[in-house]
């Protein structure tokens, strides 16, 4: 009976450390989430700060783009056809250049 009684004691100690070192280490392992969860809320903060000041340099240049976009191109007017003129003919400077 006291066998019993002082290996059951001893089943119990060894119960009471495992229980209280799993306790430890459930609390490291929780502080160390909360830990690394700060650190992503921190870098998402940052990203979220790069990710506005990004997002307003787009919507400027897309005013730019269709402000330009908009603007009638340095061309040729609208009305004009693209043909080839034929330079006109002279029979005068054809005489005074080759003789007759």
């Amino acid at each position: 009976m006291v066998i019993a009684i002082t290996v059951l004691s001893l089943l119990l100690a060894c119960m009471t450390i495992v229980f209280a070192f799993g306790l430890k280490v459930i609390r490291r392992m929780s502080n160390e989430i909360k830990y690394q969860e700060d650190i992503i809320d921190a870098k998402n903060d940052s990203l979220k700060y790069y990710l506005d000041s990004y997002q307003d340099v787009f919507d400027e240049l897309m005013k730019l783009r269709i402000s330009t976009a908009n603007k009638r191109s340095p061309g040729r007017p609208k009305g004009s056809k693209n043909k080839v003129q034929k330079p006109k003919f002279s029979q005068k400077e054809f005489d005074k250049k080759y003789g007759k």
